[in-house]
Formats: C-alpha cells, structure tokens, sequence
C-alpha cells in the first residue's frame, strides 16, 4: 500500500526462472542435444542447486498476443519424485542416505540430484571405500559447514586430490542426466529442456565424458524419443531475475489494458 502497487503475485525461484527462458539469446546456453524442436511445444526447466528444482512452460495460444500466444509458467514438486536405484551401488546409496536420516522405505531424487546430494554421496563413498579416501580432504570435509560440503567435494574432484570426490561428482551427473531423461519422458517438451541452477555449469568441461547424456538417453525403448528431444544449460545466473521482471511487466501491461477498457467499453469489444 506504501509504494501504490495496486497488484502483487508471489513466484517461487522456479517460476521466476521458467519466464527467464523466454528472455534467453542463444549465447545464454549451452547446447548438450540439438534434438527436433517443434514449435509452441512445451518447455521443461530442470536445475540442481541446493535443492532440485523443476517447472514446464505450456503455450497458450491467443488471438490478442502479436505472436498469436504466449508461454505461461507452472510451478512442479518434480524433485521430489521417488530416486531409484538402477544398480547394486545406488541402491546401496539409496539406503546409506534414508538411515543418515532417518527415512523410511525411499528418498526423493532431490537427496541425491543437489548439492545437498553431493554431500550425500560422497559420505556414503567415504564411508564404503575409507582405504580410498584422501584423509586431509576428509578432514576438511568434516569440518566444513554444511551449505560449503559440496565445494568441498567439487574443489577436490577438480583439483584430483580424492578419487572418491572425483567418484561422486560422477555419480551425481550420472542421476542428473537421468532425471534429466525422465522429464523428457513425462512432458515430452519438443520446446526444448533447459537446465538451470548453480551446479550442472560448474561441470560443463567433464559433460563430454560423463556418463550425463548416456543416463538421460538410456530409457530403454523409449531411448530414441528423448533422443529427440533438445536439451540446453542455461549459463546466466540471473535468469530467475529477468524472468520475475518479464511476468511484472507482463503484469503492468494486463493492468493498462484493464483500466483502458473500463474507461472505455466500447473499445473493449473490439
């Protein structure tokens, strides 16, 4: 009431982001799979950060829009989908991490696709393989705050100074990319998949040799589809900024047009 704002809508991070991919320039991503992008279908957003995020962007056709539609954002839960375990390793990470918490019959896919994941998987390597692990970085590890524990692991994988930091950064790509796979599964988004988030730009230069596109691509008969499917790594940090600012203008100018027609009726039904 202070500053006249005479309307306000509460977004959460994803759905700021998802209308910052409308405001995206091809230089702004990184492109992992060219695919066959067919137009005003939907768009999924994906992104491992300290938490795991998703939402998917439907086009909504519309007469009065110079573009005869526009996108529109809507808000998911994806990351907390149950994480399964397609191996005898993961399975036991599946299990290491519901007894660290004190879970009971699963854990979602944000426990292991997160940084909190990264700090995840590598206690439980850590823990499994001790004779393998490097004991100063395990010793920084420990004595680490909880939300600095990944770039510990990050740090240490990057540098080669722990076999295990280097192992759970892989794993972590490895369940990235099939998360990633599965969303391609679930939307069927020919507009493209964008991964957001602080964590996956980070590990742009090890993608190619990473198991990431293999895991996303490995959906048995439904393999060649997602194959299908374009898949870009959103670089800009802000994107969630610009895409509050877009749905605010978007906001403004529904506002203009509103006040314009009651001064106006006759204009209105045109």
């Amino acid at each position: 009431n202070s500053l006249s704002i005479q309307k306000v809508k509460v977004i959460n991070d994803f759905g700021g982001i998802g209308y910052g991919l409308l405001t995206l320039e091809d230089s702004e991503c990184v492109v992992l799979n060219s695919g066959v992008p067919k137009p005003e279908a939907p768009i999924v957003c994906v992104g491992a950060g300290t938490g795991l995020g998703e939402c998917y962007l439907v086009f909504n056709k519309d007469s009065t829009q110079p573009s005869g539609g526009r996108y529109e954002v809507f808000s998911s839960e994806g990351g907390h989908v149950d994480f399964s375990a397609n191996n005898p390793l993961y399975e036991e990470l599946r299990t290491f991490i519901m007894k660290k918490n004190d879970l009971h019959g699963r854990i979602s896919v944000e426990r292991v696709v997160s940084g909190g994941g990264i700090t995840n998987i590598y206690d439980f390597l850590r823990t499994k393989f001790p004779d393998r692990a490097n004991k100063q970085i395990v010793t920084k590890f420990d004595n680490a705050a909880t939300h600095e524990k990944p770039a510990v692991v990050a740090e240490a994988a990057k540098e080669k100074t722990c076999p295990l930091a280097d192992q759970a950064i892989e794993i972590f790509l490895d369940c990235y990319g099939s998360e990633v796979g599965n969303c391609a599964l679930k939307w069927l988004p020919y507009g493209g998949i964008y991964i957001a988030g602080g964590l996956l730009p980070r590990y742009l230069d090890r993608l190619p040799n990473s198991s990431f596109l293999k895991s996303c691509f490995s959906k048995g008969r439904m393999s060649k589809l997602v194959e299908e499917i374009p898949i870009k790594v959103v670089t800009d940090g802000y994107i969630g900024l610009r895409g509050a600012k877009l749905l605010a203008a978007r906001m403004l100018n529904e506002l203009e047009h509103s006040q314009t027609s009651q001064e106006n009726p006759s204009r209105s039904r045109l």
